[in-house]
């Protein structure tokens, strides 16, 4: 018998508190586990090629061992938000660009297939800024994404909520605003044809921030909308939604002493107000994630905290603790990620074991600027080791960090004729300006029928007659990667 549940549990009870980084900043945003109980994670990072970020998808096995990752956008940065899977169609990253699009930023979905590989891209927004902080998967497969907007307004921010179908293709947007800033940061799912967005809206009569709620339908018709607070400034960063009660936590801000205290309330499906709870401690300590777990009555909070006099004063710590969802009292159980420097929370999600996941990025290991962190907590409220000096592990595959390594440019700067050797798997090579207008591009066909070609290094030559003199970029996009490299040209 001992050998039949030995595995079991041991499988059952898996926990982990694992770092991934390279030279670069390297931040950890969403999370998504699939059905081998692996787990793919996105966000953005500077380790993948030369110059801006990348949006990411890293994929771990269900001990938190790597087993592939993958870069993708421009020669500008993008970054990955949210990860959304769905068997048998692939992952959807929705994050940020301004390599494409029409603004300086614009929401961001990237489309791949199981394993990692790219198979298109789409941005949406106006001709300002627009930024994604969540996004869910419907039962389309579908996407909708809520965040902000500041095109068409006097400099402040909207609400900007984004509709569309499994190909990308947009099917509706909103925008939700007044005089002040509003913004969207958060959904979930209450049934199949409706949604709850948490946020912050402004508000006209009080002239103060408050803490705001969203129920909206799929097809875009708004349901109701409210907002939440009596005393002071609120925000909800977060929600989780138990039965019939919408569980959104986040951070009350009172003006006189901008004292910052972390700030919950129970809402029921029509927006009516049942309860909330207030926790003031000394400093500044706000709700910034919150999971349901195996537990009925139980969920996660992870709380960001900033106290004077505290182990690590430098920066901000973050803590994930067990709460009863009937009064939010904690239930004495608690870990923490508390590094010298910030260490931020992206995203918490239940786990298939009873357990929960949990994202982020902070500052003290590696040796680039920035490293992405995954605890994995175990059934039972099994938390992970999170003290001492962690291994850290390589964020880029070596077989992306051998390509970039491989691929030369030579001359550099040049006048009239460049080589590059490139990878048997290029989609297209891409010139274009340092500010981003893209010159032209590359096909393998037209490389085919270039005049010099080495097809033992897969070298080529393109003609720089038509460039003024000045800097580019030069990407080589592959099936699997982009590599940008600066070109000077002097004539």
């Amino acid at each position: 018998m001992a050998c039949i549940w030995l595995p079991y549990l041991a499988d059952s009870q898996v926990k982990f508190y694992e770092i991934f980084t390279n030279n670069g900043y390297d931040f950890g945003q969403g999370i998504t586990q699939l059905e081998d109980s692996s787990y793919v994670v996105t966000g953005s990072s500077s380790s993948f090629v030369e110059g801006a970020s990348q949006a990411f998808l890293l994929k771990i096995d269900k001990f938190g061992t790597y087993k592939w990752s993958a870069s993708y956008g421009g020669i500008e940065s993008e970054g990955g938000r949210r990860v959304l899977y769905k068997k048998n169609v692939g992952f959807y990253v929705a994050g940020y660009t301004n390599s494409i699009g029409k603004g300086g930023f614009d929401n961001y979905l990237v489309k791949t297939d199981e394993s990692g590989n790219f198979l298109w891209e789409k941005s949406y927004g106006g001709t300002g800024w627009e930024k994604v902080n969540d996004a869910t998967m419907l039962i389309d497969t579908g996407i909708m994404m809520v965040g902000l907007t500041n095109t068409n307004t006097a400099g402040n921010d909207d609400i900007y909520i984004v509709r569309t179908d499994k190909e990308g293709d947009t099917l509706w947007t909103k925008t939700l605003g007044g005089n002040g800033d509003d913004f969207a940061t958060c959904i979930r799912q209450l049934n199949d044809s409706i949604c709850i967005i948490g946020g912050q809206t402004y508000v006209q009569d009080s002239l103060l921030k408050k803490a705001y709620l969203l129920c909206i339908k799929t097809n875009g018709e708004i349901q109701w909308e409210h907002y939440y607070g009596n005393k002071g400034e609120y925000i909800f960063n977060d929600l989780c939604i138990v039965g019939d009660h919408i569980n959104p936590v986040g951070s009350n801000l009172f003006p006189l002493n901008s004292e910052l205290d972390a700030y919950s309330a129970k809402i029921d499906t029509s927006g009516a107000f049942i309860s909330e709870f207030l926790t003031v401690t000394p400093g500044k300590e706000s709700y910034e994630l919150t999971t349901t777990y195996s537990a009925a009555d139980k969920i996660y909070l992870a709380y960001s905290r900033l106290l004077e006099g505290t182990t690590f004063p430098v920066g901000e710590d973050l803590n994930i603790a067990r709460f009863n969802e009937v009064n939010y009292g904690w239930e004495g159980l608690a870990f923490g990620i508390t590094n010298t420097g910030d260490d931020i929370g992206g995203q918490i999600i239940s786990t298939s074991d009873g357990g929960a996941i949990i994202v982020g990025y902070n500052t003290s290991y590696g040796a680039g600027g920035k490293n992405v962190f995954i605890a994995k907590i175990g059934i039972n409220d099994d938390f992970p080791l999170t003290n001492g000096v962690p291994t850290t592990y390589s964020l880029v595959q070596l077989e992306e960090q051998l390509m970039q390594d491989n691929i030369s440019m030579y001359p550099n700067p040049a006048s009239s004729e460049l080589f590059l050797n490139i990878p048997n798997d290029l989609s297209e090579i891409i010139i274009s300006t340092i500010s981003g207008q893209r010159i032209s591009g590359i096909t393998p066909q037209q490389i085919n029928n270039l005049s010099v070609t080495d097809t033992e290094q897969n070298l080529c030559k393109i003609n720089l007659d038509t460039l003024k003199s000045g800097n580019y970029y030069i990407s080589i996009i592959s099936k699997t990667m982009i590599v940008n490299k600066m070109l000077t040209i002097i004539k």
